[in-house]
């Protein structure tokens, strides 16, 4: 994976101990893999799985309701930062 650019959401340029990682918007233990992802570094991803544990199973709309106030929480509106999210169909979100 890369490690030029920042991430989208922090800003904080990609470097060797800040790597960009992928996250699965709709969980791969939910949904198997199939569905959006979207990149953060590794840093974001680990807060978002601590501010949102998986103790039960969230519908898509609950997948990308909890992206969304992610997102918010860090300043940023969600389909500005990643627009490829407006195409499955939750755009109200």
């Amino acid at each position: 994976m890369k490690t030029k650019g920042s991430c989208p959401l922090c800003d904080i340029k990609y470097h060797k101990k800040r790597r960009p990682t992928n996250h699965h918007v709709f969980p791969r233990m939910w949904y198997h893999g199939i569905g959006p992802l979207v990149e953060v570094c590794q840093d974001c991803h680990s807060q978002f799985n601590h501010d949102y544990p998986m103790r039960s199973v969230w519908s898509k709309a609950e997948c990308l309701q909890n992206w969304s106030d992610f997102c918010k929480s860090k300043g940023k509106w969600m389909y500005k930062v990643y627009p490829h999210l407006k195409n499955i169909g939750l755009a109200h979100l």
